[in-house]
Order: C-alpha cells, then structure tokens, then sequence
C-alpha cells in the first residue's frame, strides 16, 4: 500500500519536478505536492499547510535554497529540509547541512531520495515523541509543583540520612522555619524522639520500600510542640539514591476533638448508668442497629454479647408483645414519623421480667445519603409502676378506713355532744343522774379514744416506702 507524502517542492523547473515525482512513486509514496519558486509563495504555503518535507533546488532565480532554509528556520518549522541541485559545490552543501538543511542530493543520483526521506520522517517522530514526552514532563512538574505547593500537609524531600533538600510552604508554616533555615536541617531534628521511634528506625528509612505511617510530637522553631501524624514514602531518585518524602500532618485538634468526644461518651454513659436509662439507634433504610452499653446491661447481658439486631430484640418480648412492637416500629417506617412512646414487658438474660419505657425520635441526619433513623431512650420503670401501683392500693385502704372510721367515730361523738348540751343547758341538776350523766360521757369518751388508737394502728401498717409490704 503506497505511503502518502505531503511534499513542498521549491522549484522553478517542471521538468526536474517530474522527475523528482516519479521517483518517488517508483519508491512507494503516493505523494500531494506543491511546487513554488518565490519566497512569497514557499511563505504563504509554509503558513497554510503542513507538509512532511521540502525539496528544495539550491539555485533558483531570486530565490533558492538557502532562502527556503532561512524562511522555514525562521517560522520554527521542523520539517526535514533535503537539497537537491544540478550544479553545487561541497562547500555550498557543507554551508546548508550546518544551516540546518537535514541531506543533499544531485539531481543526476535521485535513486537515494526515498531512503533519505524515509529516514529523516523517522527523525521527525523521533524528535516530536521526544518533544511529547519534555511536554508531558514538564506538565507533570508542573502539576506536582501545584500540589505540592498548595497542599494543607507539610512535606519533606530528603535522603535517607542527610539534610532536607525540599519543603513545601506548608512544611514551613507548620514548623515557623523559613525554606532556607529548613534546606540546613535533617528532617529527624523536627520531631520529639523521646515520643516514639526515631524516623531512621522505621522500615521505609532502613531500604525497604514499603510506605509507612506513625504518630509523632512535631517541634517548632519557637520549642512549642505539637501531636502529629507522618507518613513516609521512600522512594528511588534517577540517579538510584533512596529518598524519603515525609508528608506532615497536624493532628492536634483533631486528637482534641477525639478526646472531647470520649468525655462526653463517658459522661454519657454515667448518665445512663445513673438513671438506669438505655439508648438505641435504628437506621431506617438498613435495619442496622446500634444500642449503648446501659441497654445491654439493662436486658441482663454484659455489652456486645448478643447481637444489635430485630431478630435478637424480638426474642426477649413475651409473645404478646411481639405484635404490639411490630405494629408500633413499621408505623414509624411507613410514616418517618415522631412515634407516640410505647411501654414493652421485656425478658432479661436471667427470665426475669421488667418493663421498659420507650420514647422515640427520628433524625433525619441532614441530607444527600443519610438516612433517617430512629433514636429511642429506653427508661426501666418496673419499679416505678410497682410503687404506683402499690400507692394505688394504698389510697385505696386510706379512704376505705375514713370512710368505715368515720361511721363508728360519729356515734360516741354524738353522743358526747348530747350529754354535754343536757349539763350546760342545765336539763339535768346536782343528784344522782348529774353523776349518771358523767359517768355516760367518761364511757363516751374512752370508747372515741379506743376507736381513734385503732384508726392509728390500721394506719400506721400502710407503708409507702416502695417494695415494701402492705
């Protein structure tokens, strides 16, 4: 299959073109060419097209080859440049080759011109391949210029044992040192050896490639330290030196924020404890479910020895409850709504049974991926509704005691009542019924009194410390 060649021929005889043509097709190019004898023309067609070489006669009138050379040198074109002429001297042909021109030819010998042009199309590729790859190179540094130079994290270039030879503004910020002040200390110097491993102790600093990654105490310029974590790649340099890229991150906040967050878990969790008060998470959408250590302990079992899951919670219902949870939780999924609380008799690890207060709320969780869950706190009130309970009753023995009481304390009251209005109204004088009538009104009173020490008594058993029998 013929090879298609764009070709410039700068030329002012149509006889030495066809030739020129014809040997190219005897060569196996199938050739779209343009012939031109002035610089205007051979300018415009440099400018308008791109052509894979020109053939040029080093001798034309007002024009030539070394016009042609000058022009396409000028325009910065890299195009193979081949001299064929008639009549030229070697020194002339010296003077071109130097000036850039890639070959030269007479045009009595054209049978080289096809290995010549196949030779200097394969130069051709060869330097714009090689142009491809400087242009990637540098778009690379580029790029790792910019994210080096814009990176949050500080790092470090340096040889294995040796001063840092490259830090980026951040390694500066982060330590306070200047890039110069940095170019003179080893990266080992920065950080708190008292506080872990030296860096030279750890396996990517003794040859072995692998990546690693540790939690230091950084030391800055001022002597104020800080916690960070240090990852370090080693790597080999084109000169096969081994060296280490240390990328620094400060982790103070991030460590102060973890530990706030375990204080308030611990607070947490001592509330809990406290109150005798469980927690429970339930993700909606999964089913996956997360309960707080008080409410394994409040089912009777030491947290995480059973399983967070629907199956496992429904097992410790009575059989009766099963349906009522059920119905309660689906209509918290079907709707995605606050659920009214719900009181559940639970069977603890032991087969005791207790119950337990549920109150419910869903948190949507922000937006995007999240799903919405339902968050319970669950409150063992079996105590409490014992105490009630018994309280109930109590009321109850209360007012059945005022109310018989009242009845039997009413008859010797009354008649105290009546025989005292008959001595002050003077119904009854000085004799026999005067001392009768006292003697009715002693009896009167010590029957009141008996009945009152006995409403004491009945009382006095009614007791409302919680647990504790009637």
């Amino acid at each position: 299959m013929p090879k298609e060649l764009k070709l410039l021929i700068c030329e002012d005889d149509e006889t030495d073109t066809l030739l020129l043509l014809r040997q190219l097709e005897k060569d196996g190019y199938l050739v779209h060419s343009l012939q031109v004898d002035n610089a205007a023309d051979f300018t415009r067609a440099l400018e308008d097209n791109v052509w894979d070489v020109i053939v040029s006669d080093y001798n034309i009138p007002g024009f030539g080859g070394p016009l042609a050379l000058e022009i396409t040198n000028d325009l910065g074109k890299d195009i193979p440049f081949i001299l064929v002429s008639g009549a030229i001297g070697e020194e002339q042909a010296v003077n071109m080759v130097k000036a850039g021109a890639n070959d030269y030819l007479m045009k009595g010998n054209l049978m080289r011109l096809g290995n010549v042009i196949e030779r200097e199309l394969k130069e051709v590729q060869m330097r714009q391949e090689i142009r491809m790859a400087d242009q990637q190179r540098r778009a690379n540094e580029e790029k790792y210029r910019a994210i080096i130079n814009n990176s949050i994290l500080g790092i470090f270039i340096s040889p294995v044992q040796g001063n840092i030879i490259e830090s980026n503004p951040a390694a500066q910020t982060l330590f306070g040192y200047t890039e110069e002040e940095l170019l003179a200390l080893n990266v080992e110097k920065l950080f708190d050896a008292a506080a872990g491993a030296s860096l030279m102790h750890l396996p990517a600093m003794s040859g072995n490639t692998a990546n690693i990654k540790s939690e230091f105490t950084g030391i800055r310029k001022d002597g104020s330290h800080f916690d960070c974590e240090v990852t370090i790649i080693s790597f080999c340099d084109l000169h096969g030196e081994l060296m280490k890229c240390s990328i620094v991150e400060d982790i103070s906040e991030r460590k102060r924020a973890l530990e706030r967050i375990a204080r308030n878990q611990k607070l947490l969790n001592q509330a809990e404890t406290v109150a005798h008060m469980g927690s429970t998470e339930i993700d909606l959408v999964t089913e996956k479910r997360e309960w707080s250590d008080e409410f394994y302990r409040m089912l009777g079992y030491e947290p995480g020895a059973i399983k967070a899951d629907m199956r496992v919670f429904l097992e410790l219902l009575p059989a009766e409850e099963q349906k009522r949870y059920l119905e309660w939780y689906n209509h918290v999924k079907l709707h995605n709504t606050e659920p009214e609380p719900i009181e559940l008799k639970v069977i603890r690890k032991d087969g005791t049974e207790r119950c337990f207060f549920v109150k419910g709320q869903i948190n949507q969780q922000g937006t995007g991926h999240d799903h919405p869950k339902l968050v319970t706190v669950v409150q063992d009130i079996t105590d409490l509704k014992q105490v009630m309970q018994e309280l109930k009753m109590q009321n109850q023995q209360l007012k059945e005691i005022a109310w018989t009481q009242s009845h039997i304390v009413r008859a010797p009251l009354s008649r105290l009542m009546g025989l005292v209005k008959l001595l002050s109204d003077g119904v009854v004088g000085p004799g026999e019924d005067h001392t009768q009538i006292l003697s009715y009104i002693v009896q009167s009173a010590n029957e009141l009194d008996r009945i009152i020490a006995d409403i004491t008594e009945k009382t006095r058993k009614i007791n409302v410390r919680p647990g504790s029998d009637t």
